[in-house]
Order: structure tokens, then C-alpha cells, then sequence
């Protein structure tokens, strides 16, 4: 969400910001994109995994950078980056012109600064500035914005765009597209480089079809389509969650890693009004396996090419709003 309110202080900025997003973004990391002063964006994204901060601060990129001269790092309620995580962060920032001159900490209604270049933010915790002081929120509240604190409610108000998903076996399609479309979602298949700009193409003309998309996200997700809020592990619908093993021997974060990469690799390669689709089913597979910092960066760059794609708007009003897929065990073989 954008605004032309310029900031007056970081304190204010944060108590803005959960009425940017409509909810308190606990567990969450923020980049806020200022520039001459004011807020250009406000974005979300899931916190990485203690193991894997590295990789997962490569793969950000710096998004959001063509609309700042500045981005402000939040973490609010998030686990702490390492110094390494956050130079590499920082890195990807200046070599696209922008710097990132701040990283505040959020945590109980308090905050403080961690890095600050203004010298005037605190190095221990303060509390918040009230909503009633913030010009910011005073203009959110009287565009009739409200905060909901509920994740299931905001996933509620998605439930009609989710479409019913159809069975691979009942489709018609020749047999070619369907080699072609199993090459794509192998881990372990063909390299992009070898199936050729036609083909590459032709892949990204059949996931641009609404129900063909479904069908694939079935295949590289068995859980779209169900409530990824529903956190009860009951035996009777267990077996919507049952992945199959890779035959490879692959670890299902190996798995989706390498797929994930293989999605990223296909939809650079997409050339024409197709990208937007192809970086769409990236962000939308991403952000069903928990590859949070890619989900926010492939959607972003759907929405440049098409800033009305259905599925990517979707994803995008997931990220945004908190939601995230609940982790499943996976089950043994039988």
C-alpha cells in the first residue's frame, strides 16, 4: 500500500504500519521503500529459516528498489538476521542504487534501532508512538481502514476466487503438452536451456489457461486448494496432504528448492505478455512451500507485467495480509 504522508520519525512509521497492511504483521520482516521523504511501499515477508538465512538473502534480490531512493528494514516480533544475512541484503540494495540506512526492531510494543543513520532513533526499546499521533493512521482510519487481527478472516474473504480444481485424468491434452508440462515441473528434468525459446514459449501460452494452472498447481502442490489456515491433522482428510517421495531421494525442502529455482530459470526465459503468468505460477508455488522472499519478488514481477493477473493479485493479497500455508509432516510410505 502506497501513501504521499512523508514521515515524520521511524516511531511513527512503525505504528503506521499495521494499518498499512490491515492487520499487526507479527512474525514478519518489512522493507518500507521511502522516497523525497514518504512512504512508496510497504512490503511483507516471511522471515527465513535460522539454516538457511544465507540462501535466502541471495535469493531477495532487493525488491521494490526501481520506487525508493531509501528502504527501511522491520523486523517485527521476527527472529534476529545475522550480520552476514543482512550485508548481503544490504549489498543487493547499493548495487541497485538504493541504501539501506535503516534496520529497526519491533518486539512487544516496544522498538529501537539496530542501524540508524538519522542519529536519532533509540538503541533501547521504546514504546510506540500512540495511533492517535500519527498522522499516517489518522488518514488510513479515514479511508474507513480497520485493523483485523485474524488470518482466517482475511483468508475468508479469498474463498470465491479459489477455483475448483479438476482432476489431471479427465483432461484431453496432447500428449506432447503433457510431456512438456511434466519436463517443467521435474526437479531433476531436462535443462531449461534445452527445450528452446518455441517451447518455453508454449509452456507459458498453457499455464496462462485459469483451469490448466490449477491442474498443475495440483501436481506441484497436492494441498491447493485446501484452507492452508486449518491447522487440525485429522486421519479423515489426511490424505489430501500426502506428497509423494521424490524418486530421486531428494528431502522435500531439497525438492522444492531446486523446483523453485527450475520455475525462476523458465519464467526469466519468457519473453512477451506470458512472463506475467509464468513469474505468477513462480510466486504462487513459492509461496506454497514456504519460499516466502521468492513468492514476494515473482509476484512483484507478474504484477509489472500485469498488474491486473488474477492469480498473482491473489498471492499477492495472501502475502500481504499474513498467510501462510501451514507446515505438514510429511507421512510415511506405506
Amino acid at each position: 500500500m502506497t501513501t504521499t504522508s512523508s514521515v515524520r520519525g521511524f516511531g511513527q512509521l512503525l505504528t503506521y504500519l499495521p494499518w498499512a497492511f490491515e492487520f499487526v504483521p507479527d512474525n514478519s520482516l518489512i522493507v518500507t521503500g521511502l522516497r523525497d521523504g514518504a512512504v512508496a511501499f510497504n512490503l511483507r515477508l516471511d522471515p527465513p529459516h535460522p539454516h538457511h538465512e544465507t540462501e535466502w538473502a541471495k535469493d531477495i534480490g532487493a525488491p521494490g528498489a526501481p520506487h525508493a531512493d531509501v528502504v527501511v528494514l522491520t523486523r517485527w516480533n521476527a527472529p534476529d538476521l545475522s550480520r552476514r544475512a543482512m550485508d548481503l541484503i544490504a549489498a543487493s540494495y547499493r548495487r541497485a542504487g538504493v541504501a539501506l540506512d535503516h534496520l529497526l526492531e519491533v518486539r512487544d510494543g516496544q522498538w529501537w534501532a539496530r542501524r540508524c543513520t538519522c542519529g536519532t532513533c533509540p538503541v533501547t526499546p521504546r514504546p510506540l508512538p500512540q495511533a492517535h499521533q500519527v498522522a499516517m493512521v489518522t488518514e488510513q482510519i479515514a479511508r474507513g481502514v480497520h485493523l483485523d487481527g485474524s488470518r482466517r478472516a482475511i483468508y475468508e474473504r479469498l474463498a470465491p476466487v479459489a477455483a475448483e480444481v479438476v482432476d489431471p485424468g479427465d483432461t484431453t491434452w496432447p500428449e506432447e503438452d503433457w510431456a512438456l508440462l511434466l519436463d517443467l515441473i521435474d526437479p531433476h528434468g531436462p535443462p531449461i536451456s534445452s527445450l528452446g525459446a518455441e517451447r518455453v514459449r508454449r509452456l507459458a501460452v498453457l499455464l496462462g489457461d485459469g483451469g490448466r494452472r490449477d491442474i498443475i498447481l495440483r501436481l506441484l502442490v497436492p494441498a491447493w486448494g485446501a484452507d492452508p489456515l486449518d491447522d487440525e491433522d485429522d486421519d479423515d482428510d489426511g490424505d489430501d496432504w500426502e506428497e509423494a517421495d521424490c524418486p530421486h531421494g531428494c528431502e522435500q525442502g531439497e525438492h522444492d528448492h531446486a523446483l523453485r529455482h527450475r520455475l525462476a530459470e523458465w519464467a526469466r526465459r519468457t519473453q512477451g505478455p506470458e512472463r506475467a503468468g509464468a513469474w505468477a505460477l513462480l510466486g504462487t508455488y513459492a509461496w506454497l512451500t514456504q519460499g516466502g522472499a521468492v513468492a514476494s519478488i515473482a509476484i512483484e514481477k507478474a504484477l509489472e507485467a500485469d498488474p491486473d493477473h488474477s492469480l498473482a493479485l491473489l498471492v499477492l493479497t495472501a502475502i500481504q495480509g499474513g498467510m501462510r500455508p501451514s507446515p505438514r509432516e510429511r507421512r510415511p510410505s506405506a
